[in-house]
């Protein structure tokens, strides 16, 4: 005898099987939501440098006195520093620039590397000591020189600090590597300006934190012809 079900209880199961349906769906959502914001927050997703994180950038491969290799890493350096921010990052990448251009296929020694900025971060400072080790020797004084910013250099307009020469001590060769304005988000280096002098509204730091995330991806994620300007220094 074949069974038949009534038609209110074959409506009663289509419905059970459709919240399944539903339910799984929403789950698969959900699942892609959560993923898509700590990728957010983790600096994988952005207008510019999709898909890389900090951890992506290569090693940069330096010499100590003895001649031993040594590579160093952006998480080496972010350790050093106490976390990877905004100035860490870009005179990481201006260093690892640098030594591509200055050295091309040569491996660096540590004493032979001279940097001179406006900065006075404690990031392009702590990325310079960790990878040269050119602030703390008393040898290497000298190495590591901040000179004062250029007249265009204002409290608004503070790109002009971004900047960095290196200097390849055994044959003079200079370098300039600066951070192009364009890199940085608008209203970020006004709003960084401003935290320094008096504190941010609950909005205001939400905003700059955001902001500040962008330029980070940005510093990750373009290729040094778009984040720096490049020109040869005469020599003295």
């Amino acid at each position: 005898m074949v069974r038949v079900d009534s038609p209110k209880k074959t409506r009663f199961k289509g419905a059970q099987d459709l919240l399944k349906v539903m339910a799984k769906k929403l789950m698969v959502l959900s699942a892609a939501v959560l993923l898509f914001a700590y990728a957010l927050c983790s600096g994988y997703i952005g207008q510019a440098g999709a898909g890389k994180a900090a951890s992506d950038l290569p090693v940069i491969a330096v010499r100590n006195n003895e001649g031993k290799p040594i590579n160093i890493s952006i998480e080496d350096v972010g350790k050093y520093h106490g976390d990877i921010c905004p100035c860490v990052l870009f005179a990481y990448r201006a260093i690892q620039s640098a030594v591509e251009r200055l050295w091309a296929d040569e491996m660096p020694y540590r004493s032979d590397i001279r940097m001179i900025t406006p900065s006075t971060s404690p990031g392009a400072r702590d990325a310079f000591e960790f990878i040269a080790r050119a602030v703390t020797r008393p040898e290497r004084r000298g190495d590591f020189r901040v000179e004062e910013a250029s007249e265009e250099s204002r409290p608004d307009r503070d790109a002009h600090n971004f900047a960095y020469t290196f200097i390849r001590k055994s044959t003079d060769e200079r370098l300039e590597v600066r951070v192009k304005d364009a890199v940085f988000p608008e209203g970020f280096l006004r709003m960084k300006q401003k935290r320094t002098s008096q504190a941010l509204s609950p909005s205001e730091r939400e905003r700059f934190e955001e902001l500040k995330r962008e330029l980070m991806r940005k510093v990750v994620g373009l290729p040094p012809e778009e984040l720096f300007t490049f020109r040869e220094v005469n020599r003295s």
